[in-house]
């Protein structure tokens, strides 16, 4: 049916929602007591037609359902029966309804992208003033935990680095895995290129990165990460790894030793 594929792909396309979502809440318990292997099902089937529909309440201040209606029209479609809604009805409602629902989370994220962005622009504008923190003229601030002793990348460098990202909340958004992660400097965000830039092999820095050196106006939402957020990152420099112009400066001296070698040997023959 035409209802239901619009329904569900309505739900794909807000899942953008859950970034507004209060997920510290505290969930109250159902009560459903069920006995049989057909509640069950019936039940499970409820439960994920309406963790679905949670994309639509998602930020809403107003109920955007009525569970008896929905109920209704579940029951009246499972036992056959005449619709009180024809087809054309349906998809005209459905229609109307994405699109007030898309204009009133437009607004909300617009609403919140403004506050990520006040948040972060006071947090950083704090954090300048605590003992320890310097700030490099692209705005970027670090504090170095432990100083390293070994050689520092170059923008070119691979590096290996163990790291953990936050939110300015405290919230952690992504991390590395134990064994920690290699990668090419030039291909991270710019707070990273140039912060790793001013550690030395072992150092471990806690960065706290504007969102113009971050994710800017994009943001990734899906990783909770909104447009315009500031980002804190701490990062342990296991490892540089030397980049191509590195390598082939290596090897053009390695071909130029091998040469002088054999020369020495023919002289000796």
């Amino acid at each position: 049916m035409k209802i239901t594929k619009l329904v569900f792909s309505l739900a794909a396309a807000l899942a953008i929602s859950t970034v507004f979502a209060d997920d510290k809440a505290t969930k109250e318990k159902s009560t459903a007591k069920l006995t049989s292997e057909v509640q069950k099902v019936s039940y499970a089937i409820g439960a994920d037609l309406g963790g679905n529909f949670t994309q639509f309440k998602a930020g809403s201040k107003e109920e955007v359902l009525d569970l008896d209606a929905l109920a209704l029209g579940l029951r009246d479609a499972y036992e056959g029966k005449e619709l009180a809604m024809s087809e054309e009805e349906m998809l005209e409602t459905m229609k109307k309804f994405a699109e007030n629902l898309q204009s009133n989370l437009k607004k909300q994220f617009e609403e919140a992208k403004a506050k990520t962005k006040e948040e972060s622009k006071k947090f950083l504008e704090e954090n300048a003033k605590k003992d320890g923190v310097k700030t490099t003229k692209s705005g970027l601030q670090y504090k170095v935990i432990t100083e390293g002793k070994g050689k520092s990348p170059s923008k070119t460098d691979t590096v290996k680095v163990h790291y953990k990202g936050q939110l300015i909340d405290g919230r952690v958004f992504d991390e590395s895995p134990e064994d920690g992660v290699e990668f090419p400097l030039e291909s991270v965000i710019d707070g990273w290129v140039e912060g790793l830039q001013l550690m030395k092999e072992g150092g471990k820095c806690e960065f706290y990165i504007p969102s113009d050196l971050a994710y800017g106006e994009d943001g990734q939402p899906a990783a909770g990460i909104m447009p315009g957020a500031a980002l804190i990152f701490e990062i342990t420099l296991d490892k540089v790894i030397a980049g191509k112009a590195e390598e082939k400066a290596s090897d053009a001296k390695e071909e130029e030793k091998a040469e002088k070698e054999d020369k020495k040997d023919e002289k000796k023959d």
